[in-house]
């Protein structure tokens, strides 16, 4: 089986569950309506990254036209650009918030504070330019709060807003999702927000939440995915397996060894695996940065199937939807089996959360050739040699009578 075909069918078993779409009007999963007004908003104000005085910061609010419903959930993108260059008009970022607003979501795409173009080989300065957009994305969030408390102009649900972005836009959502004062952070990352305007910043719309009802990210990551704790908020992650700007597993960025070490979405993914954390990973072969790009174009045939899959998990966690996430967490916590260590470099463990029948393991290397397969006696836990396989990325498949379930596994 293809690396690709394998990954489709793991995470198309989540969305296998039947829909009703009464309950959500019919909303959300395809493109009702033919167009969309755009609006251009200063959600906020912040320092300059030189210090040397404010900067306005905007973003575009796309609203389906005509639409008459009066609690919409909220969709806030963040462009890529290595965190020096970029704007809220990036091609991608456009179609995006498009594509999500014909389904009846209110979409933005939002400017942040970028650093200039030579800083970016001093790490420091990265680290900064990092905090600094999860301060100003937080601040968006903090618009529409506000926004919904005062003039009520975007009809929005203020408990269904979500953080996505690509490449460095979506490293500052996956920061504004699972960053906070609970987390153990290294001594410079606290240095740092606390010179800035510690975890919330001061970049507008003071004393209104900030919180995230979900992440999209695509080749994404976090400084540490130790950070997501047991039922954060859910994740679907797109990435390359050979990404050479933001690393699939765990690595520096741009391969630099004097960058910030990142956690991709392959360690966010294992991660949150390991917990009640409700995510989903798309890996994809290739080094494409971010995953639908080819060369310097987009490829329009992947980036509709993100979309795709995109709406089907936001689907899945939307509070009309009478199957949502909350029940999938449910069957993950009765019928899902725990894997670890991953990535790992001898052996794996499998554990069970009841009592299995016969066990079979399936190892498939990246051209989806078989590489192991063996059989296990019911019980509650296995352990697997991985000794013999070269360094390298093998999908894992585990099936019994209850449920069929495939991973990632990273051996060191």
């Amino acid at each position: 089986m293809k690396s690709f075909e394998l990954f489709i069918l793991s995470a198309l078993m989540i969305f296998s569950t039947n829909r009703s779409y009464a309950q959500c009007n019919g909303r959300y999963e395809t493109e009702i309506f033919s167009s969309v007004d755009i609006t251009e908003i200063q959600y906020g104000v912040a320092t300059q990254t030189d210090g040397s005085g404010t900067i306005n910061l905007f973003m575009d609010v796309y609203e389906p036209t005509g639409d008459t419903a009066q609690q919409r959930p909220v969709i806030i993108f963040a462009h890529g650009g290595s965190f020096i260059g970029g704007d809220k008009s990036s091609a991608d970022i456009v179609q995006l918030c498009n594509s999500f607003a014909k389904r009846g979501y209110v979409t933005v795409s939002i400017d942040y504070r970028l650093e200039q173009p030579l800083n970016m080989l001093n790490p420091d300065k990265m680290v900064k330019a990092l905090i600094r957009g999860v301060h100003d994305m937080k601040a968006s969030f903090r618009y529409f709060r506000m926004d919904e408390q005062t003039s009520n102009l975007f009809k929005v649900d203020i408990n269904q807003i979500f953080a996505g972005g690509v490449s460095a836009g979506a490293i500052i959502a996956a920061h504004v999702a699972y960053m906070d004062s609970s987390d153990q952070i290294a001594s410079n990352y606290l240095t740092f927000i606390d010179q800035l305007g510690g975890f919330e910043g001061e970049s507008g719309n003071p004393d209104f939440s900030s919180a995230v009802s979900g992440v999209i990210s695509m080749a994404g990551a976090l400084a540490d995915a130790s950070w997501l704790g047991a039922w954060n908020q859910p994740i679907i992650s797109f990435h390359s397996i050979n990404d050479g700007t933001v690393p699939y597993g765990n690595g520096h960025a741009y391969n630099y060894s004097f960058m910030p070490v990142l956690h991709g979405s392959l360690m966010i993914d294992s991660r949150a695996d390991t917990i009640d954390t409700y995510s989903v990973l798309y890996s994809y072969p290739g080094s494409g940065h971010p995953h639908f790009m080819s060369g310097t174009n987009i490829d329009q045939a992947i980036m509709d199937s993100t979309i795709l899959l995109t709406s089907d998990f936001m689907y899945s966690i939307l509070a009309c939807n009478p199957n949502n996430v909350v029940d999938v967490e449910e069957l993950q916590s009765e019928n899902y089996f725990l894997i670890y260590p991953n990535p790992a470099d001898e052996f794996i463990k499998i554990e069970f959360p009841f009592l299995n029948s016969s066990t079979g393991i399936n190892i498939f290397n990246s051209f989806g050739q078989l590489m192991r397969t063996q059989n296990y006696s019911p019980g509650l836990s296995i352990t697997f040699d991985i000794g013999s396989l070269a360094k390298g990325i093998y999908f894992l498949e585990i099936s019994n009578q209850n449920v069929t379930q495939h991973q990632i596994l990273l051996v060191q």
